[in-house]
């Protein structure tokens, strides 16, 4: 084999290798941004279900802001307990306090948004103001996923109804 022989197979072999790498470069990235989207709904997933089932299994909403919400369960010993859902704006967090502790429910939070009272109703025709109902307008998540597309998740215009409400 002479030297450009050589020389003309190394290049062919050095393209093949180059080649391969990206492939197997960016089938990494796609799994790992499947990875990370499937994650990311998994997390919203199970916040929505501990959400619905705190709403409405509640007796009543105690109070509601632009920040978050309260809701009164009945307890042992004539007793009631609150559960409250703050939206933290700057960590992006919805955070769910009870007697036991806090802990954080929904992360990747971008915009939450309720209606606090019939005034709210007004400006969205689709949704409506009730004391044993919560409509939230918006709920939007937001998540980087290392380099590769952002996942974004918007809920809007729905409303949860208190089953137990009084």
């Amino acid at each position: 084999m002479s030297m450009p022989e050589l020389l003309v197979a190394l290049a062919v072999f050095g393209f093949v290798v180059a080649g391969s790498m990206a492939t197997a470069l960016m089938f990494t990235r796609i799994a790992n941004n499947h990875e990370n989207n499937s994650e990311f709904q998994h997390d919203i997933r199970i916040g929505f279900e501990a959400l619905g089932y705190d709403i409405r299994n509640a007796n009543r909403i105690v109070s509601r802001s632009a920040t978050g919400f309260t809701l009164e369960y009945d307890a042992a010993n004539n007793n009631t307990l609150d559960i409250s859902y703050t939206y933290d704006s700057i960590d992006g967090t919805i955070t769910r306090t009870d007697e036991v502790g806090s802990s954080e429910l929904f992360n990747h939070v971008s915009n939450f948004d309720i209606l606090v009272d019939a005034s709210d109703a007004l400006n969205n025709p689709t949704l409506s103001y009730a004391p044993a109902k919560l409509s939230i307008e918006t709920l939007r998540f937001e998540a980087n996923n290392r380099g590769g597309p952002d996942s974004q998740l918007s809920f809007t215009n729905f409303t949860f109804k208190i089953r137990n409400s009084q």
